[in-house]
């Protein structure tokens, strides 16, 4: 296709994340970056996608039925693949038995398209954009043009798909395994025991820890956790659907045999897709029924992607959160101050394999009414059996509008030796990174108190990674706590970690995101009570010795 000789009306999209759309655009396009898993549901219409936008979105795309030509782009793609947001998008408009036109796709999007027709490319804010049903007639007569034709636009062919095709699973393909579940969540992974689980300390644990020990251990994790995806499943189908908590808790409580939950709000992630651009990614979403909102005046956007996090059965309370981008850096700190926040845990370098995955949002010292002071900043050993070092930061936190008020002592502590996507190289890590935490945390008081501080935890997205780091410290603390779930001549064989996952999976999406990461809160939890028996025996065996002595004493009187 050849934009000197297209017809005067087309309709260009732009599938990119709002906030590259607002630095740079083709002039007169429109943003729909929109969640994988919408675009992946045949069910989800153009006239639903329609319904699903702000006004004003939903305005400039009204008249798409008269366009000739709709033209869709993204960032520097030079081909399709059927999982690509621009394919997905392609499809839904040239589906619709409404639309007669044309749909093509940009090739090299918005990169080639600046080198090649720079005059045509808005930059910063989209306040003035014009409407979308025209392109500027002066493209028609550009001499630019006429040497694009086939390089830079390329005619877009979708295959027809049977409406007799069940509806794609609404998972987030970038962080799932595979879509459907087919296959399950791959091979069974082996579970490390450490070399000082003898065979008698093996006999000394909770029979559901020895249960995943056994040699069928490996095949039984993947099943829980294949179940515990097909339940966010049918949770995710339920958001989109509208359907209550209350269903997707009696899908919980089925799965669950512990005490059952009462609750009744809808499970929906609406006010994450209305502002979307302060997702740091355009498929990690809170639930609105535990999303964390904002103090602000009346009016004013109360959005940031940040969960409350609790699960059953233990005091420990979370704000799970994305690694702030420099536009949410007020909100974060916000919420630091508004939750009475004191530790940080930060699970993710501020780079990781070329890629941004968190900006350093502790540089600055004014955040809006918030002003940040940095006390001290060290480097420690965070275990003596694998030497990690973790960076441990001491800010002062204070509001300008309570001058007279003490400044809090924020404590930041940022582990980097865990891949996205992946685990540490040792579960000791993680068990030391939790008694870290929450020695910070407890500094003030007991830890048996029943209310503490929420521990803000983040990674890159704030799911899988901090997911893992949540549950391992729950579960620790849930041991603790109930000699019912310790104890092994107990009959109780709940799974705690399966049964905390999938008690945070219902607070926020993808907690503990891969079977790999499933596995290694297994080994975190062997590990810390391997450790605890450990004690335990020390503890006896001078208290043995202490009696001996006195024993010998007596009778040496």
């Amino acid at each position: 296709m050849n934009i000197a000789s297209a017809p005067s009306k087309i309709l260009i999209l732009d599938v990119r994340p709002y906030a590259q759309y607002a630095n740079e655009r083709i002039r007169g396009a429109v943003n729909l970056c929109l969640p994988s898993t919408l675009l992946k549901r045949p069910a989800f219409t153009v006239s639903k996608i329609l319904d699903s936008l702000a006004t004003e979105q939903r305005n400039r795309l009204s008249s798409w039925k008269s366009a000739k030509s709709i033209i869709v782009y993204d960032g520097s793609s030079t081909t399709l693949t059927v999982s690509s947001p621009v394919f997905q998008t392609a499809r839904k408009f040239l589906n619709d038995s409404g639309f007669g036109g044309h749909v093509y796709f940009l090739k090299g999007g918005i990169c080639e398209f600046t080198l090649q027709l720079r005059d045509f490319v808005e930059f910063g804010s989209t306040s003035s954009s014009p409407s979308v049903s025209t392109i500027p007639t002066t493209v028609t007569t550009s001499k630019k043009c006429d040497s694009l034709c086939l390089p830079i636009l390329s005619g877009l062919h979708l295959p027809i798909f049977s409406k007799k095709q069940p509806l794609v699973n609404p998972f987030f393909s970038n962080i799932r395994q595979n879509m459907d579940l087919v296959g399950g969540v791959g091979e069974p992974l082996p579970i490390r025991i450490p070399d000082s689980c003898t065979p008698l300390k093996l006999r000394r644990l909770p029979l559901w820890l020895q249960d995943v020990c056994s040699s069928d251990g490996p095949k039984r994790i993947a099943d829980r956790f294949l179940e515990i995806e097909k339940a966010e499943k049918r949770r995710l189908e339920s958001a989109f659907g509208g359907c209550s908590i209350a269903n997707a808790c009696a899908l919980k409580n089925a799965f669950s045999k512990r005490e059952p939950e009462k609750q009744e709000q809808k499970f929906s992630i609406s006010a994450a897709l209305e502002r979307g651009a302060k997702n740091r990614y355009n498929n990690i979403f809170p639930y609105d029924h535990t999303r964390v909102k904002l103090s602000c005046s009346p009016g004013s956007c109360d959005y940031i992607n940040a969960s409350f996090i609790r699960a059953h059965g233990s005091t420990k309370q979370y704000i799970a959160t994305q690694g702030p981008l420099p536009e949410t850096f007020s909100d974060f700190w916000s919420v630091v101050w508004d939750q009475n926040v004191r530790v940080i845990v930060m699970l993710t370098p501020t780079k990781e394999g070329g890629q941004v995955k968190c900006h350093s949002y502790w540089q600055d010292t004014r955040y809006g009414q918030l002003t940040l002071r940095p006390l001290s900043e060290q480097e420690v050993v965070l275990s003596s059996k694998t030497n990690t070092k973790v960076r441990i930061r001491k800010f002062s936190l204070s509001l300008a509008s309570q001058p007279f008020s003490p400044f809090r002592e924020i404590t930041h502590i940022q582990y980097v030796s865990w891949p996205d996507l992946g685990t540490p190289a040792d579960p000791v890590d993680i068990v030391a990174l939790s008694k870290l935490s929450s020695q910070f945390n407890y500094a003030d008081g007991d830890e048996a108190d029943a209310v503490t501080p929420p521990v803000v935890v983040h990674c890159s997205a704030g799911c899988g990674r901090t997911g893992t780091f949540c549950t391992v410290d729950t579960v620790i603390d849930i041991l603790r706590r109930n000699k019912e779930y310790d104890s092994p001549s107990s009959c109780q064989t709940v799974d705690l970690v399966a049964e905390v996952v999938n008690d945070l999976r219902t607070q926020r999406l993808s907690m503990v995101q891969c079977l790999r990461q499933f596995v290694i809160c297994y080994e975190s939890v062997l590990v810390w009570k391997i450790d605890q028996l450990e004690q335990q025996d020390k503890v006896a065996l001078q208290f043995e010795d202490g009696n001996c002595e006195k024993k010998d004493v007596e009778m040496a009187e």
